[in-house]
C-alpha cells in the first residue's frame, strides 16, 4: 500500500508487467520532475524505482520499454533479472583478480595495473557515469577514451605531493597506455559474464586504438652511453646527495645503492621493470654452468620471474651475479634482511615514506633514474643521456629496450632473446630491435659476390 501513494501518474504497459509513473519523493513530498518504471514479471524479484533519467513521457516509455525487453531476454534465458550497478561489479572484480593474484594466477603486474586503472581511472569516470552493466555501451567506451586523452597523462609522483595534480593535461597520453587501460577495463565484463550478470552478446565492442610505431619503440641507450651512465653510478652516485637532504644522508645513500643495482640488474636481465620489483630473493636460483668459451665452469643467475606475460625463467648476463652477491652484502650492512620470501628491492624499515611502505616494493624509480641521467649530463658536459638525437626522453624502460638490443647486436641467437625477454619475435623486431644496418657492417661485408681479385 505505501509503495502504490509514493506513485502518481501510473501508465501501465506491457499487459501491466511495465509501470512508468512519478514518484512521491520523500524529502519534499511532491512528485518528482523525471520519471520512473517498475517491472514485475511473474514468477520474478519485482524491481522498482529505477530512474529513466528524463522528465518527457514518451521518451521515458522509451527507455522502460528498452529495459523491459533486456530483463526479458535475462529471463529466457535463466540470468538473474536484477542487474548489478556497473561501480559494483567491478569492485567485485578487483577482489576477484585479487584472490587469483595470491595464489599465482594473476600476475603482481598485472594487479597493480588493475588497482591502478580501477582507483584512478575507472571509479572517477563510470562512478560519474553511475549506470547499470548491462546499461554501459560501446559510446559509453568512445566517451571515456575521448575523456581520458583530454586527461593527459598520469603524475607519477601526486600521491607524494599534495601540490601535484593526478593529470597532466599538457602532457599526451599514448595510444598504447590507453589500450593498456582498455585491456583492464575489459577485464570486469569477463569476470561480468562469468558472474552471469550479463551474457556475452551483452558486452560492449571495445575497441584498441592502432598503437603508432614510434609510441612504442621507446629510446634506447648505446653500448658507449651505457659505459658514462655506469662509470657515473659506480663512483659518484652515492656521494652526490643534495645539500639540503644530508640529514637524510643514510636512508638516501641506501636508496641511491638500490637504484644502481635495480638498474644495473634490469640490462643485465632485459626484465620488465614490475618482474624486477616484484622479485624476491627466494625467486633468485645461482647455478653452475659450463662456459666453453674459457673451458671452465662458471656460476650463472637464473631469476623466475612472473610478469604479463606469466611465469617464465630469465637467464641473467655473467655480471648479474656479482651485482647480486654485492647487493646482499650492502643489504647486511644496513641490517635489512635478504630472507627468501622478502622483495630484492624493497622500502627498508628505516625509509622516510612512512610506515605503510615498509618492505614493500619500490616504485618505477623512473624519476631518480631520469635525474641521474641530467647529472650525468651536466658532469660530462653531454646533452644526449635524457634526450636522445630525436629529441625523445629516455626512461627506465630504456635499459630493458638497449638490453634486447646488444643481445641482437652481438648475434644472440632471436629465439633464445624472444623467450629470455618473455616478448615474441614480432614485437621484439618491431618494438625493441634498435639496431641498424651499420652494426652489422662486418657482417654485410664478408662475402663480395662481385669483388674481382687483383
Amino acid at each position: 500500500m505505501e509503495a502504490q501513494k509514493s506513485r502518481v501518474q501510473i501508465t501501465k504497459l506491457k499487459d501491466g508487467q511495465l509501470s512508468v509513473y512519478k514518484r512521491i519523493m520523500p524529502d519534499t513530498g511532491k512528485p518528482s520532475r523525471v520519471w520512473y518504471y517498475d517491472i514485475k514479471i511473474p514468477r520474478q524479484p519485482l524491481i522498482r524505482f529505477r530512474t529513466t533519467r528524463t522528465a518527457d513521457f514518451g521518451q521515458a516509455v522509451m527507455v522502460a520499454e528498452t529495459q523491459f525487453q533486456k530483463v526479458a531476454i535475462r529471463v529466457a534465458s535463466g540470468l538473474d533479472v536484477n542487474t548489478a550497478d556497473f561501480m559494483k561489479v567491478a569492485k567485485e572484480a578487483l577482489e576477484y583478480y585479487r584472490d587469483k593474484n595470491r595464489i599465482g594466477e594473476f600476475s603482481d603486474d598485472r594487479i597493480n595495473r588493475f588497482e591502478r586503472v580501477y582507483y584512478n581511472l575507472i571509479k572517477p569516470y563510470f562512478g560519474e557515469l553511475n549506470k547499470e552493466i548491462t546499461e554501459v555501451n560501446t559510446l559509453d567506451i568512445e566517451d571515456y577514451c575521448h575523456w581520458r586523452k583530454l586527461k593527459g597523462k598520469i603524475h607519477t609522483r601526486w600521491k607524494l605531493h599534495g601540490d601535484k595534480p593526478m593529470f597532466q593535461p599538457h602532457i599526451p597520453v599514448s595510444n598504447g597506455t590507453i589500450n593498456m587501460e582498455l585491456q583492464m577495463l575489459r577485464k570486469i565484463w569477463q569476470y561480468a559474464v562469468k558472474r552471469e550478470y550479463i551474457l556475452p552478446a551483452q558486452v560492449p565492442t571495445i575497441k584498441s586504438y592502432k598503437a603508432r610505431l614510434k609510441e612504442n619503440r621507446r629510446p634506447h641507450f648505446t653500448e658507449r652511453e651505457w659505459l658514462k651512465i655506469t662509470q657515473y653510478l659506480a663512483k659518484k652516485y652515492e656521494q652526490d646527495i643534495p645539500a639540503n637532504l644530508q640529514n637524510l644522508q643514510y636512508v638516501y645513500k641506501f636508496n641511491r645503492q638500490q637504484n644502481r643495482h635495480l638498474w644495473l640488474l634490469l640490462m643485465q636481465s632485459s626484465c620488465r621493470i614490475g618482474e624486477i620489483r616484484h622479485l624476491r630473493w627466494g625467486n633468485i636460483n645461482f647455478v653452475t654452468a659450463k662456459d666453453p668459451r674459457q673451458d671452465k665452469t662458471v656460476k650463472r643467475a637464473i631469476l623466475d620471474v612472473n610478469g604479463k606475460t606469466g611465469r617464465r625463467q630469465v637467464v641473467c648476463m655473467p655480471y648479474a651475479v656479482p651485482t647480486l652477491e654485492r647487493w646482499r652484502d650492502i643489504c647486511a650492512e644496513y641490517n635489512v634482511t635478504t630472507n627468501e620470501e622478502d622483495y630484492v628491492f624493497r622500502h627498508p624499515p628505516f625509509t622516510n615514506m612512512g610506515e605503510n611502505y615498509i618492505n614493500k616494493p619500490i616504485g618505477t624509480t623512473n624519476n631518480a633514474f631520469q635525474d641521474m641521467l641530467k647529472q650525468v649530463d651536466k658532469d660530462t658536459r653531454h646533452d644526449g643521456l635524457l634526450y636522445d638525437a630525436d629529441g625523445k626522453k629516455r626512461s627506465i624502460y630504456s635499459i630493458r629496450h638497449s638490453s634486447i638490443t646488444f643481445s641482437l647486436l652481438r648475434n644472440v641467437d632471436i629465439n633464445a632473446v624472444s623467450k629470455n625477454a618473455g616478448v615474441s619475435i614480432e614485437t621484439m623486431t618491431r618494438v625493441y630491435d634498435h639496431a641498424i644496418s651499420t652494426d652489422f657492417m662486418s657482417e654485410l661485408t664478408k662475402f663480395d659476390p662481385t669483388g674481382v681479385d687483383d
